[in-house]
Formats: C-alpha cells, structure tokens, sequence
C-alpha cells in the first residue's frame, strides 16, 4: 500500500495527530492536545482524547502527564507519514460576452455619477440599437465602507439607494437589454469591510452586493470577483486585476505591455488606445475606457488626467468584433 492510501484510511483523528506531532516536533502531548481541540472542532470529544490519540501515535504509555514528547526516532518515522498538500487555488473562467451590440459604461461612481455624459452615451446607445450594456467596474462608489471615504457622514444605505435608482433608470431606457456589471475595486470595498469588521458576516448570500441591490430581480448579471470578460482574442477586465494598475500614463499602452494581448481596461478613467505587432505581425490593440463620474472629486481634485468616455462592442461571434471607444467632451458631444 503506498503512503498516499496508508494515511487516508486512518481515522481524522489519527491523521490530524500525526501531522501535529510531524509538523511541531519536540513540543508537549500536552500542549499539541489544546491544539488539536481548538484546530479540529468536533472531531475529539475531549482534550484527554486528543491526548490518548497523541501518545499512541507517538509511541507513549497511555496515562501519561501530558509533559513528555514523541521520541525523535517516532518523528523521523512519522515524517515517512506525509503526503503533498493540496494547492490553494481559485480557478476563475471568464464570462464568454454573448453576441451583439454593447454598450460599456465604466467608472459611475455613483452617487459621483455625472448626468451630462451618462445621457451622452446612453443617446449613442440608442442611436447604436445595443442589445446590451456593460457595467465595467466601479458602477458603485461605495466611498462609506473605504479607508479613503471622503463624505460625512458615512451613508452606504444612501449610496444603496441611489444606485438602485440609477440601475433602475437604465433598465427603464433599455427595457430589452441584458445587463452585466463587472466588479471592480469599488465593489470589492465591499467584502473588503466584511472581512475587516465582521467576518462572520461576510460570506451569508445577503452581504453580497447582487443581494444588496436585488440584481436578480432587476434582471442583471453580476459577475464573480475579479472575473474577465472575453470574446476570441479579446478580454475586457475593470482593470485592477493586474498588478500595477496605479500609476500609468497612458491606460491603454500599461494594459498591452501587462496583458500581451487584446484588452480593454477602464479603472485610470481615461480614453486611450495603442497598437502593435507581435514578432509575426500578429496586431494586438488595447484600449483604456474614460469614466462617467465626477472629474474632480476631493481625493483627487486636479491634473488627475481623467476624462468623460464610452465604448460599444460590436460583437458578431468568433473573431468577428470590434470596438468603438469614445470621448465625451464637456459640453457632452461625443469625440
């Protein structure tokens, strides 16, 4: 029998104090019993049964005062016991964009949101008869639950209310199109809090922001964190997926040298585009997405190089697609 099939037909409570005594040798019966319990919760009815279960695989009388130690001989032995641990993995498939036409809308912010180029894209939307609108990350700002927060006071449920109103508002613009909102890192302010201040809390189905915001019930598809969007040859991320992502010039060029491949990113809240071939005249293009928030907010009031913007994506199926990506300027004409 190998080692693999050996260590798995013992009992959870054999197993996990073989790997006690393996992983910290030289320590007390005692002291790896308290550990047991606290560690394993259920699996020994006592700290003396944790204690009995040690001393046996370690070679021990049974009875013992707790203070002895498994010899070095058993130790070396019980190493023999080990199998590869299992890797911690999240394995994250990218949402495959249904044909169509869609409308990108990305850095909201809301309640930063700003009236004058939402409705500049939303009248391009219409003119384009899109089947479909991308929320690119950042719809909701979220600033209540940030380290950064720069309202007071704090009012996520305001916020809450006022980004149901606006996804309700684009729902009743575009009754037939399906909507999908892409996390980004405002979103994740979100889990981030839960998990700081109450982590009890931040895995029940009604923390989630789809739960929040009752996305299901308004017809709209949130996707899963940090989950790409992709087309054959292209992928759409927020864009603080890849490492990095605070200090670029030009969005678009960081987003081509990072991915290596056809990606939009939005998240520097600027319009930009850059081109190039790989060693086989490969074209490769990447595209940076402007924002439709507030250009000069308190954390970041001047030169921060922002400015209004949109995108469609015309997607017909296979490598068939392409992108048109936009400014809004300030008078809200599109450029």
């Amino acid at each position: 029998m190998n080692k693999t099939l050996a260590y798995e037909k013992r009992t959870a409570p054999s197993r996990a104090s073989i790997d006690a005594l393996r992983r910290f040798p030289g320590e007390s019966i005692r002291s790896l019993a308290r550990y047991l319990v606290v560690r394993n919760k259920g699996m020994f009815t006592s700290e003396a049964h944790a204690r009995e279960t040690l001393r046996f695989n370690a070679g021990l009388r049974s009875g013992g005062s707790g203070r002895e130690r498994a010899a070095p001989g058993v130790i070396a032995r019980l190493k023999g016991e080990v199998v590869m641990p299992g890797p911690h993995h999240v394995h994250r498939t990218g949402f495959k964009l249904p044909k169509g036409i869609w409308g990108v809308m990305a850095d909201v912010h809301v309640p930063h949101h700003e009236p004058k180029p939402i409705e500049a894209a939303m009248q391009w939307f219409r003119d384009k008869k899109i089947t479909g609108i991308i929320f690119n990350g950042d719809l909701q700002n979220c600033d209540a639950l940030s380290f950064w927060q720069t309202t007071d006071p704090r009012d996520f449920l305001g916020e809450v209310e006022i980004t149901a109103d606006f996804i309700d508002s684009i729902r009743n613009a575009f009754p037939e199109a399906q909507i999908i909102w892409q996390r980004g890192n405002h979103e994740d302010r979100l889990e981030s809090y839960y998990r700081s201040y109450a982590p009890q809390l931040a895995f029940l189905p009604s923390s989630d922001m789809g739960a929040i915001l009752r996305l299901e019930d308004r017809d709209i598809t949130l996707l899963e964190r940090k989950q790409k969007i992709v087309m054959p040859n292209f992928t759409m991320l927020h864009g603080h997926e890849m490492r990095g992502s605070y200090s670029a010039v030009s969005a678009s060029r960081w987003a081509i040298l990072k991915a290596k491949a056809c990606v939009s990113v939005a998240h520097f809240h600027a319009t930009s585009e850059t081109t190039e071939s790989d060693i086989n005249h490969k074209m490769l293009t990447a595209w940076g997405i402007g924002c439709l928030c507030d250009l000069e907010p308190d954390f970041s009031t001047y030169a921060n190089r922002w400015n209004w913007g949109a995108a469609i994506i015309y997607n017909n199926g296979g490598d068939d697609w392409s992108i048109e990506n936009r400014r809004i300027l300030q008078n809200g004409k599109l450029h």
